[in-house]
C-alpha cells in the first residue's frame, strides 16, 4: 500500500474515531480534570479530536492542535484524566495520525490502525477496517 493510500485508511478509521470519541463526549459537552502536579482545574476541548482530523485532511494545524494535546496527554499518561476505553482508543489514533501526517513525526502507521480499531465494538472491527480498505482501492 502506498503511502498515500495509507493516509487515506488513516482518514477513514479516524472519522470513525471521531464518531466514537462524540458518542461519549458530544459537541459542546465539557470535560474536567484534575492536573495532580501543580493541583490546577484542567478542562478538555471535546471538539479537539474534530479539528484535529480537520489538521490531518489539510496537511497542517489548523487551530492550534498540537498544543492543545500537550496537557491532556501528560494527564493521561500520569492517570488525571481517565476516559472510558473506546473514547481513549479514539483519542489516541487521532493523536497518532495528527503527528505522522501533520507534523511528521515517526509514528508506526500500524499504531493509528490498531487504536482506531480498539475504539470500535469487537464485532464491527473487522468491516470497518474491511470499509476503510475498500475506500482506497
Amino acid at each position: 500500500m502506498s503511502a498515500e493510500q495509507k493516509r487515506a485508511v488513516h482518514l477513514q478509521l479516524c472519522g470513525r474515531a471521531v464518531q466514537v470519541w462524540e458518542k461519549h463526549f458530544p459537541p459542546g459537552s465539557g470535560l474536567a480534570y484534575r492536573e495532580s502536579v501543580v493541583g490546577t482545574l484542567q478542562f478538555l476541548e471535546t471538539s479537539q479530536p474534530r479539528e484535529a482530523l480537520a489538521s490531518i485532511r489539510e496537511g497542517r494545524d489548523l487551530a492550534d492542535i498540537e498544543s492543545a494535546y500537550g496537557e491532556p496527554i501528560a494527564a493521561l499518561q500520569d492517570d488525571d484524566l481517565k476516559l472510558p476505553e473506546p473514547a481513549l482508543c479514539a483519542y489516541y489514533a487521532i493523536y497518532y495520525a495528527f503527528q505522522l501526517h501533520v507534523l511528521r513525526k515517526v509514528v508506526d502507521p500500524l499504531l493509528i490502525v490498531k487504536q482506531a480499531l480498539s475504539a470500535v465494538e469487537d464485532h464491527e472491527m473487522t468491516s470497518v477496517f474491511q470499509q476503510a480498505i475498500d475506500s482506497v482501492s
